[in-house]
Parts: structure tokens; C-alpha cells; sequence
């Protein structure tokens, strides 16, 4: 005589509730590498609210050094390098986005 499973094991299948908040919250890595990731997301997403100034506004025609209107200063062209920094997280996070999807995609 076969014995009945329970109904949370039905199928053969053991039940792993709450594994993948136990992977998360136990190891301090996940957590900062998460939190990190999350901050980025928010910079990219705000891009538009973030930045000080327009992406394709010009200053002057040179380098200039960090002041209180360019925190990061000026590039080559005079353009704002804060403005293109943060404006530059979305189009990094949208690569990075495309190709984990392709490799889930095509199972590498």
C-alpha cells in the first residue's frame, strides 16, 4: 500500500517556500549588489529629473573645471559632464537588460 503525500507535496514536488527571500536576505553581497543595482535603476529612470541641465546643451567650447552649476565639470565639447553621465545610466541599464534577455533567451 502507497501512502498519500500531503497536499503541499503533491505531485513529488517539495515545497521550497520563502528560498528565494532566505538566497536574498541571507548573504550580504546579494543585498549590496541589489541595493546598488537599485539605485542605479531609480538614476536611469530619473534621468530627465536628475540631470541639471539638457543632454545637448552647450556651455562653452572647452574643458572647465567642477563648479556649483557642473558638478562634474565640462567636457571637450562644453557640454555638462554630470548631465551626460546620468543620461548615460539608461542607456547602459537598457544594454544590459537586452542582453541577460537573450542569453536566458538562448540558454546560455
Amino acid at each position: 500500500m502507497v501512502a498519500a503525500l500531503p497536499a503541499d507535496r503533491a505531485g513529488g514536488v517539495p515545497k521550497r517556500s520563502g528560498t528565494l527571500r532566505r538566497l536574498i536576505t541571507g548573504n550580504r553581497q546579494t543585498l549590496v549588489g541589489l541595493a546598488a543595482l537599485g539605485v542605479f535603476a531609480v538614476v536611469a529612470l530619473a534621468a530627465s529629473v536628475i540631470a541639471p541641465t539638457g543632454i545637448d546643451t552647450q556651455f562653452s567650447n572647452g574643458f572647465a573645471p567642477p563648479s556649483s552649476a557642473h558638478p562634474l565639470g565640462l567636457d571637450g565639447g562644453g557640454f555638462d559632464v554630470a548631465t551626460r553621465l546620468v543620461h548615460g545610466a539608461r542607456t547602459s541599464l537598457l544594454v544590459g537588460s537586452v542582453a541577460a534577455l537573450v542569453g536566458m533567451l538562448i540558454g546560455v
